[in-house]
């Protein structure tokens, strides 16, 4: 599919547990499109910046053909919001690429059973996640416009 679609200039998304993925630069070595990954790269973030498949996902961000969503932190934290668990991980992604980081509120939140998450109080997590106002700045607008072609 990847070949098919990459003469669009088209990307894949893909809602995969990095931590599960030894091998994540070999497995997207030669890969035809850009790729995105959903939920700051969906493991739990309790397991720290510091596990060696985060580590993988960071080179992959750092070779810029991998974007990564800053979405659905209460999908990896181990706390109810602010979700300070989260913010290392927000941190290291920008610091591994600020250029392929795109934000959503996962809103309307589906399959989720915690408590629900205040999509505006999402919203100032970003203040924490991404303290430069510039970086914010193209997180919010250059960087979807140029994943999205807007």
């Amino acid at each position: 599919m990847a070949q098919r679609i990459a003469p669009l200039g088209w990307h894949v998304q893909f809602l995969m547990h990095v931590d599960e993925y030894p091998d994540l630069e070999r497995m997207f070595d030669g890969f035809p499109t850009d790729i995105v990954v959903d939920h700051f790269g969906y493991m739990k973030a309790s397991k720290g910046v510091k596990n060696e498949n985060f580590q993988a996902f960071l080179r992959l961000m750092k070779g810029g053909r991998c974007w990564c969503k800053f979405t659905g932190a209460y999908r990896i934290s181990a706390h109810d919001m602010p979700y300070p668990d989260v913010t290392p991980l927000a941190h290291a992604i920008i610091e591994a690429n600020p250029g392929r980081v795109v934000w959503g509120t996962d809103w309307p939140h589906p399959k989720h059973e915690g408590n629900m998450p205040n999509d505006g109080e999402m919203c100032n997590r970003l203040l924490e996640w991404i303290p430069d106002a510039a970086i914010r700045d193209r997180v919010l607008a250059a960087n979807p416009a140029q994943l999205y072609g807007f």
